[in-house]
């Protein structure tokens, strides 16, 4: 506790003053570092936690969803059955069945489109940013092929990482837009 309360109190601790050489300096340098920005490194600590938690409820979300979705697709033939006995008509029934197949159906298609295009955005990207020699390459163009199915802000937030690694990289950025 008494570490802690000379650091805040802007003082280097004893132990600390009395080491030597580089790393006693830069022990010291940070210390005072500490003690000074402390309101600061106060605030960053906040927003980090605040940060994990709200990744942590992302997760916590995504997870529930996808766990959700598994035990709907494996009973949908069950549920495409108990909703078309909502109606007393059989001719209603039949309709409801058949559109709920079909519903069905193209949600299959569209999730399979997107599969492919995200395999095929993410080979693409994989390949032009590897050409380019841009940092993380690979990296990059995972999280382009998983952007790829947030329909419109996924592909546009993955190119604005992209461009920002070529700028903050040094590589040409017009090479890397087009």
């Amino acid at each position: 506790a008494g570490y802690w309360s000379q650091m805040r109190a802007g003082e280097i601790p004893p132990n600390t003053a009395a080491q030597q050489g580089f790393l006693g300096r830069l022990k010291g340098e940070l210390t005072r570092w500490a003690s000074e920005n402390g309101t600061q490194i106060g605030q960053w600590a906040y927003r980090a936690i605040k940060y994990a938690v709200d990744l942590a409820s992302s997760v916590f979300w995504v997870v529930v969803v996808l766990i959700l979705a598994v035990f709907v697709l494996k009973d949908k033939d069950r549920w495409i059955a108990g909703l078309s006995r909502a109606s007393d008509q059989p001719g209603q029934q039949r309709r409801i069945r058949n559109m709920l197949a079909e519903i069905d159906r193209a949600l299959a298609r569209y999730i399979w489109a997107q599969v492919m295009l995200s395999l095929l955005a993410f080979g693409a990207f994989a390949l032009v940013l590897s050409l380019l020699q841009l940092p993380f390459a690979m990296l990059l163009a995972i999280l382009q092929g998983l952007l790829e199915f947030i329909f419109a802000f996924g592909p546009f937030g993955a190119g604005i990482v992209i461009v920002a690694t070529a700028l903050l990289s040094g590589h040409n950025v017009l090479a890397t837009l087009a």
